[in-house]
Protein backbone atom coordinates (compact mmCIF):
# COMPACT_ATOMS: atom_id res chain seq x y z
CA UNK A 1 0.00 0.00 0.00
CA UNK A 2 1.57 3.49 -0.82
CA UNK A 3 1.49 6.50 1.27
CA UNK A 4 1.81 10.18 0.43
CA UNK A 5 5.48 10.23 0.55
CA UNK A 6 5.46 7.42 -1.91
CA UNK A 7 3.98 8.85 -4.66
CA UNK A 8 7.29 10.36 -6.20
CA UNK A 9 5.98 12.48 -9.25
CA UNK A 10 3.50 13.49 -6.72
CA UNK A 11 5.85 14.85 -4.54
CA UNK A 12 8.77 16.51 -6.56
CA UNK A 13 9.16 20.01 -5.59
CA UNK A 14 6.77 19.57 -2.58
CA UNK A 15 9.17 20.43 0.40
CA UNK A 16 9.49 18.22 3.61
CA UNK A 17 7.64 19.91 6.02
CA UNK A 18 4.75 19.62 2.85
CA UNK A 19 4.91 15.96 2.39
CA UNK A 20 4.56 15.40 5.95
CA UNK A 21 1.84 17.34 6.26
CA UNK A 22 0.11 14.98 3.91
CA UNK A 23 0.07 11.89 6.41
CA UNK A 24 -3.29 11.33 7.79
CA UNK A 25 -2.17 9.39 11.21
CA UNK A 26 0.44 9.44 13.69
CA UNK A 27 3.84 8.50 12.32
CA UNK A 28 6.02 6.57 14.47
CA UNK A 29 9.81 6.74 15.53
CA UNK A 30 11.17 4.41 12.39
CA UNK A 31 9.05 6.65 10.31
CA UNK A 32 10.20 10.54 11.47
CA UNK A 33 13.49 8.96 11.75
CA UNK A 34 13.77 7.97 7.66
CA UNK A 35 12.53 11.58 6.61
CA UNK A 36 15.89 13.00 8.65
CA UNK A 37 18.11 9.71 7.55
CA UNK A 38 18.34 9.59 11.70
CA UNK A 39 18.39 6.09 14.06
CA UNK A 40 14.93 5.90 15.61
CA UNK A 41 16.54 5.64 18.95
CA UNK A 42 17.91 9.24 18.11
CA UNK A 43 14.37 10.79 17.09
CA UNK A 44 13.04 8.58 20.55
CA UNK A 45 15.74 10.28 22.59
CA UNK A 46 15.02 14.09 21.27
CA UNK A 47 10.95 12.81 21.90
CA UNK A 48 12.08 11.97 25.33
CA UNK A 49 13.95 15.45 26.20
CA UNK A 50 11.38 17.70 24.62
CA UNK A 51 13.13 18.86 21.59
CA UNK A 52 10.99 17.24 18.84
CA UNK A 53 7.14 17.42 19.39
CA UNK A 54 5.98 14.08 20.42
CA UNK A 55 3.19 11.71 22.13
CA UNK A 56 2.21 8.61 23.93
CA UNK A 57 0.18 5.72 23.22
CA UNK A 58 0.76 3.90 26.31
CA UNK A 59 4.30 2.76 26.34
CA UNK A 60 5.16 3.60 22.29
CA UNK A 61 5.84 7.75 21.42
CA UNK A 62 4.34 9.08 18.54
CA UNK A 63 4.60 11.98 16.29
CA UNK A 64 1.30 14.37 14.84
CA UNK A 65 2.73 14.72 11.07
CA UNK A 66 1.32 18.75 11.16
CA UNK A 67 3.16 19.49 14.53
CA UNK A 68 6.33 17.74 13.15
CA UNK A 69 6.09 19.80 10.10
CA UNK A 70 5.53 22.84 12.04
CA UNK A 71 8.64 22.09 13.73
CA UNK A 72 10.94 21.44 10.84
CA UNK A 73 9.55 24.96 9.39
CA UNK A 74 10.27 26.89 12.40
CA UNK A 75 14.13 24.78 12.69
Amino acid sequence: MKNALDKHDESRGISLPERIRRYERALNADEVASFFNLQADMIRKRARDGSIPSFRVGSAVRFDPKKIADWLEKQ
